[in-house]
This record gives C-alpha cells, sequence and structure tokens, in this order.
C-alpha cells in the first residue's frame, strides 16, 4: 500500500523543473469540454490523471487563470491525489476550479 503524504497548493511558489506538456493539458481540458459545457478540474483529473504531479496540477491552475471562460474559485477546495515515482501516494488542495466552453 503507498504512503501518504499531503501538501497544500501555494500559488506563488515555482515548482520542479520537469517538463509539463501544456499542449497535452489544454487538449485533456477541450476533450472533457467537448461532452459537456463546464467541466471541474476534479472530473478532469479522473477522466486523465496527472502524470507529472505537482508541477502539472499547478500548470492547470495556471491555465484555468488564463482561459476567459474558466472560474478559480479560492473559497472553495477540490482534493487532488497522484503516486509520485516512487509509489507515494501524494495529496494536495487546490482551489475548485471549472473549464467552461465557449457558445460559439
Amino acid at each position: 500500500m503507498p504512503e501518504t503524504g499531503s501538501e497544500e497548493l501555494d500559488m506563488s511558489l515555482l515548482l520542479d523543473q520537469a517538463f509539463v506538456d501544456r499542449a497535452r493539458l489544454e487538449a485533456n481540458i477541450d476533450s472533457c469540454l467537448a461532452d459537456s459545457a463546464q467541466v471541474s478540474l476534479a472530473a478532469v483529473l479522473s477522466r486523465f490523471p496527472l502524470e507529472e504531479g505537482l508541477s502539472e496540477l499547478v500548470a492547470y491552475v495556471q491555465i484555468a487563470s488564463e482561459r476567459p471562460l474558466s472560474i478559480i474559485d479560492e473559497t472553495g477546495r477540490e482534493r487532488v491525489s497522484w503516486v509520485d515515482d516512487n509509489e507515494v501516494l501524494r495529496e494536495a488542495r487546490s482551489p475548485l476550479i471549472l473549464f467552461c466552453r465557449s457558445s460559439k
């Protein structure tokens, strides 16, 4: 059974030097939005689990902050978890994030 670690997400920190493929993350979001007018970050991660851990989570939050139709609710929190390269279960809390589809 994996160990458990917990981290509070601090958006002001520059994290890990791991390469995060933002185009892949954008495609993940768009794929989920093809089925629904809005989708939470938790729903995106349920379908496309984190591959690069906390760095990737921060990238999703950054993408949300740059997308005009996204909602970031700092008063709400979502728990996000992933298993790192050492088979340790990691957890973080992020703001509640909703990605919304444009009505083109």
